[in-house]
């Protein structure tokens, strides 16, 4: 059976360079940063098909996530409207290294609401609770969209709780809104309001038959890494109880887009002195819990299988500190991102060692981390990217 040989993309008229397609984007353009990939693609339209298609864009991905040694933080300040730098980037590996050269900071006053796969959505506002509008960006391309209105059904919470995912079963990007009728004068929701669903592939918002569990009596919207959303699911930490001593964790499936219940280990449901937060870790769900008054006493509950309440699994990653803990999350790394005395600090658990960001500013209450992914994904659907 005679061969048939590939043609090949890149030669030399005067030399005998010849490098076949497979061999170029494979070995080559797959290391190369996304902004100067996308800058390729103006060569031709050979380049752009090539350089475009998603089982490429995929494979660049995959190897940014699985080569990322020394992650990229960043770090965003919405705490009050001056004019401070509206974020920061820093090397996991050196805390101290100021990278935000490497973006372009959003202007305005901007609150993160998730980050996946390189792409990070986030609310921009007119004013304090105020909401101009949803956007989603792409650092490495200076790349930014903005979502079109979701519906206004009424007077409720201003500020409607947001999560943002990825589809692995139809490769979609996703974001939930959960908004309230809110009892502001006892701090209680009253009814949880249809639930609006936005799709990048179809760049429209759409309610949906499932409710929020109507058991629930408020969500804990207190998150400040947010890594949610790679496994097709996002969650929220919730209270059951009047009272909000008693927790537990509602689940969206963005492909079925129905919601369900994850039970926490008797001895963290309660609210009793601990801070609490979701994350990631492994890519597996896990939760932090800390003493409020004494940091060393900092716990990581990681669920071994999905769903299996019986499957928790209780890890502790922090010692030596005492004081006031904020836990925040993990990086992709499996390090573990936490506020000490208005300080950020990373443990490295394999390591058993802690360094500061002490160029950093002070960390708030309103401080949100987002992980910097060199990627190739547009944050709008391909057909309407121009």
């Amino acid at each position: 059976m005679k061969r048939v040989r590939k043609k090949p993309l890149l030669s030399a008229a005067n030399s005998n360079i010849n490098i076949p397609e497979d061999v170029l984007l494979s070995n080559i353009c797959i290391r190369l940063p996304a902004k100067q990939l996308a800058q390729m693609r103006s060569l031709s339209k050979t380049w752009n098909a090539l350089l475009s298609h998603p089982s490429f864009i995929q494979s660049h991905l995959d190897r940014s996530i699985n080569t990322n040694e020394d992650e990229i933080l960043v770090f965003f300040y919405n705490v009050d409207f001056s004019h401070r730098e509206p974020c920061t980037a820093h090397p996991s590996g050196s805390p101290s290294e100021d990278l935000t050269n490497l973006i372009k900071p959003l202007p305005g006053y901007n609150s993160i609401i998730g980050s996946v796969n390189g792409l990070i959505c986030y609310l921009k506002y007119y004013s304090y609770y105020h909401i101009h509008s949803l956007r989603i960006w792409n650092p490495s391309l200076s790349a930014t969209t903005a979502l079109p209105p979701y519906i206004d059904i009424g007077v409720y919470d201003p500020v409607p709780s947001f999560r943002f995912g990825f589809d692995p079963k139809t490769s979609d990007y996703k974001v939930v809104k959960i908004a309230t009728r809110f009892d502001s004068l006892n701090f209680m929701t009253e009814e949880f309001l249809p639930v609006e669903v936005y799709s990048m592939r179809k760049d429209s918002w759409e309610f949906i038959t499932e409710r929020f569990p109507s058991h629930i009596k408020r969500i804990q919207d207190l998150d400040k890494v947010h890594v949610d959303g790679y496994d097709g699911h996002v969650h929220w930490l919730c209270y059951v109880d009047t009272k909000h001593m008693l927790h537990t964790i509602i689940a969206f499936d963005l492909n079925l887009e129905i919601f369900s219940e994850i039970l926490l280990p008797d001895c963290i449901r309660s609210n009793c002195g601990r801070r609490k937060a979701l994350g990631l870790l492994s890519r597996n769900l896990c939760v932090i819990s800390c003493n409020y008054y004494d940091g060393y006493d900092c716990e990581v509950w990681v669920m071994d299988k999905y769903k299996v309440a019986s499957s928790w699994i209780k890890l502790h990653v922090l010692s030596g500190y005492s004081g006031d803990i904020i836990p925040i999350g993990f990086t992709l790394n499996g390090k573990f991102l936490f506020g000490h005395d208005r300080t950020l600090a990373l443990y490295d658990p394999n390591a058993a060692a802690s360094k500061l960001f002490k160029a950093m500013k002070p960390v708030h209450s309103s401080t949100r981390v987002a992980q910097y992914i060199d990627s190739l994904v547009w944050p709008v659907n391909v057909k309407h990217k121009l």
